[in-house]
């Protein structure tokens, strides 16, 4: 048996707090044979992985308790990701084929019937899928996990679903440079809604404004979100989409209009504290919930797997956003770092805010063997 050198991000110990690299998430080499599909499966050579915050909640416990099944230890942990087949003994994905599917983070995978992603649902955006083999210039098979992928089709169906958005109304969108929240900003733009956004830094508040078409941002390390929102929103916010949770889920709340929206997406400001999901201990408690009450609001949370989410406009979401990239009506902003040898950084970095846009990790470098596929770059390449 042959075995190749094969770079994988590795689970390696439960963080208390902001994983570190080296520490709690490795990059080791984990051998494999690739010269040969399993029966009925295949061999890829993994591109692209994305890297969500959503995947921290996942670096816990076997045991704890929880809404997502825990990262294995001392197994590479998985993302959505782009790959190309390059044996397979399976009709459906043949030699040569682009492919989604959530994969281990590392150069290559061997897939067998057994792995979850050939069991349907293992990704937001159901099971495996074939790429087109024919797209405008204007695609790249990054897009089919950021605008195209679980973050686009996560924004998509939560305020339609949830946000039930109208033309005149107004959205308030934290974390709004994210890989959701550009998303859900550019297409509240398209439907009308005048929409405000928060972010950490000058620079996404540039791009928010001057290249999303946001019509306001603020840099919450330098405005409190409540000093922000009266001066932005005085008549108040008909929308929150909430990515951060904590102070600014209080803000937003006492800024809420009359039967307002709040769509819960993600709580990132929560994250990395050292709370069990089995308990009611937390970093920050949200004090003035009576607003749901006294302004008659609704706020829910959601999954993006659940039946009134993405699988209810999975096909509405891929067409509508494949015209508008292809109208350039709404632009795919992504931070890519290049070689899985920095995909621990890359992680970390992205919990920190350091990314812009869509967080992707490339798994070759450009000057790296067997790198023989020129797409396209990015908005942001570091």
């Amino acid at each position: 048996m042959s075995l190749v050198k094969n770079l994988s991000l590795i689970f390696k110990c439960v963080p208390d707090g902001l994983p570190i690299p080296g520490k709690h998430l490795v990059v080791e080499d984990r051998p494999s044979n690739i010269s040969r599909a399993p029966d009925g499966g295949f061999v890829t050579r993994n591109l692209y992985c994305s890297l969500d915050p959503y995947m921290r909640l996942m670096l816990i416990e076997s045991s704890t308790r929880h809404y997502r099944r825990p990262f294995v230890l001392g197994q590479p942990i998985r993302s959505l990701s782009v790959a190309e087949v390059i044996a397979s003994s399976h009709p459906d994905f043949p030699t040569g084929s682009m492919i989604r599917a959530s994969l281990p983070i590392q150069q290559y995978s061997v897939v067998t019937n057994e792995d979850p992603s050939m069991l349907g649902g293992a990704t937001s955006n159901g099971s495996i899928r074939v790429l087109p083999q024919s797209l405008s210039p204007l695609m790249c098979p990054p897009f089919w996990i950021g605008p195209l992928g679980m973050p686009g089709l996560t924004a998509f169906s939560s305020i339609y679903e949830i946000g039930r958005i109208q033309p005149g109304e107004t959205i308030f969108i934290s974390a709004a440079a994210g890989a959701v929240g550009q998303i859900v900003g550019q297409i509240c733009k398209l439907e009308g809604l005048r929409v405000i956004g928060s972010v950490g830094s000058d620079e996404k508040v540039d791009l928010l404004v001057n290249e999303l078409g946001f019509d306001a941002a603020f840099k919450y390390r330098q405005e409190s979100t409540s000093s922000a929102l009266q001066r932005l929103a005085p008549a108040g916010l008909d929308i929150y989409y909430d990515n951060v949770g904590g102070q600014t889920l209080e803000d937003a709340l006492a800024s809420m209009a009359q039967d307002g929206r709040i769509i819960v997406c993600g709580m990132i400001s929560q994250y990395n504290s050292t709370y069990k999901s089995t308990t009611s201990e937390s970093t920050y408690g949200v004090k003035n919930l009576f607003q749901l009450v006294g302004q008659n609001l609704e706020m829910r949370g959601f999954q993006v797997g659940h039946r009134d989410f993405g699988p209810k406009h999975m096909k509405d979401h891929e067409e509508k956003t494949l015209r508008w990239i292809e109208e350039r009506k709404l632009q795919a902003v992504m931070s890519e770092v290049r070689g899985i040898q920095h995909g621990a950084d890359a992680f970390v970095g992205m919990l920190q805010g350091e990314s812009v846009g869509k967080a992707i990790l490339r798994i070759w470098a450009d000057d790296e063997e067997g790198t023989h596929r020129n797409f396209p770059s990015f908005h942001r390449i570091s």
